[in-house]
């Protein structure tokens, strides 16, 4: 976990979380928010030299239903920092947006 705190920082590291909606909850062995895409792909790539499965978790809407891990050594990977808006056209009813903007 160190390593993963190494590549997104020591405070956006969870061990042993809880993680879902009110729909369905389950246990994972880290909860890792990464900041931009360079840390979400270092992170896939630690998970993929490490073999260990992770759970993409956006904006935690809960309207998708699919972020509740349903195995405990998963690691869940927040994209709740990844909250720019790329590009705005009010006018043809169109934006660009990273995966951790929510509606609110």
């Amino acid at each position: 976990m160190r390593e993963l705190e190494a590549i997104v920082g020591a405070g956006h590291v969870e061990r042993d979380v809880r993680v879902g909606d009110t729909a369905q909850v389950g246990d994972a062995r880290a909860l890792v928010r990464p900041s931009d895409a360079a840390e979400v792909a270092a992170v896939v790539a630690w998970c993929y030299d490490h073999d260990v499965a992770m759970v993409p978790l956006g904006g935690g809407s809960g309207y998708a239903g699919g972020a509740a891990p349903l195995d405990p050594d998963v690691v869940v990977v927040s994209l709740e920092r990844l909250t720019a808006i790329r590009s705005l056209d009010p006018g043809l009813w169109r934006m660009e947006a990273e995966a951790g903007v929510t509606t609110e």
